[in-house]
């Protein structure tokens, strides 16, 4: 499920970073990018087999979405979100379309790993930089966790801003499913949004957000999107990327990049 944080009394109002989209001509260059950088970084063992990354077009009906865009907000979805008129002319309503989604998932690599505590900031866990960090880098080196811009990265190729992340984790060999959304500030059915949301499940406590760890869902999820996670690593699934990723650009930023790591056997 989504939460979007309400805005409070001593909240700032976020601006909007969707100006600062990339250009038709460097999208893919920047995913394709960040993406393999940080699976390098997170290579489980360098002497046993070389880092795969493999990036998936497909299409799917708003039926396969729509399982997993619900909000803690009643009757709101992210889609709501996303299509609110606050984000002027970035706001698109996806409801009903069919969505292209790109799927980038690596192998050979350890997942995110570490603590799952928010207030872990600076531990090194590349769990809590991926789903909790910005603008912090930590003291480790993990999968998409230890570059500060990784989460922008993946939302702005994003017509909705939005990922979605499966990861198997090395270190406990536990599955998680989590989500963010990088909206700017914005207003929805009277309410104040900060802008950003994340999709977890929270704590029965009440005093923290956590990831999912149900298998039902995670199966779902998987099936839904072809994702495979049966080994350790990760599994990213972008919802509304742009026409102009597609596979010859990736393919073309791929060669441009790592073009040696592939040559010494680091890379496939």
């Amino acid at each position: 499920m989504w939460v979007f944080p309400k805005s409070g009394p001593f909240d700032s109002n976020r601006k909007s970073k969707l100006d600062e989209f990339f250009s038709a001509q460097n999208a893919a260059t920047s995913i394709v990018r960040e993406a393999i950088q940080n699976s390098l970084d997170a290579v489980r063992d360098r002497a046993e087999a070389p880092v795969h990354v493999r990036f998936t077009l497909s299409e799917h009906d708003w039926d396969d979405i729509e399982q997993f865009v619900s909000t803690e907000d009643s009757g709101c979805t992210l889609n709501d979100h996303t299509s609110c008129n606050d984000l002027g002319s970035y706001a698109e309503d996806y409801e009903g379309q069919r969505i292209r989604c790109l799927a980038i998932e690596d192998y050979g690599t350890n997942g995110l790993t570490g603590s799952t505590d928010k207030d872990k900031a600076l531990s090194g866990s590349n769990f809590v930089g991926f789903w909790w960090n910005e603008g912090i880098t930590g003291k480790g080196r993990g999968t998409l966790g230890n570059h500060g811009v990784g989460k922008t990265t993946l939302t702005r190729v994003s017509g909705m801003s939005t990922f979605w992340a499966l990861t198997k984790r090395s270190d406990d060999d536990r599955l998680f499913l989590v989500g963010f959304s990088n909206l700017p500030f914005h207003q929805l059915n009277n309410f104040s949004y900060l802008g950003y949301g994340r999709f977890g499940e929270t704590a029965d406590d009440g005093a923290s957000f956590l990831p999912i760890e149900n298998g039902s869902t995670i199966g779902s999820f998987a099936r839904t999107f072809g994702l495979d996670r049966s080994d350790y690593g990760l599994s990213v699934l972008i919802p509304a990327v742009s026409n102009n990723i597609e596979h010859g650009s990736i393919l073309e930023a791929v060669l441009e990049d790592y073009y040696w790591p592939i040559l010494r056997g680091d890379l496939t």
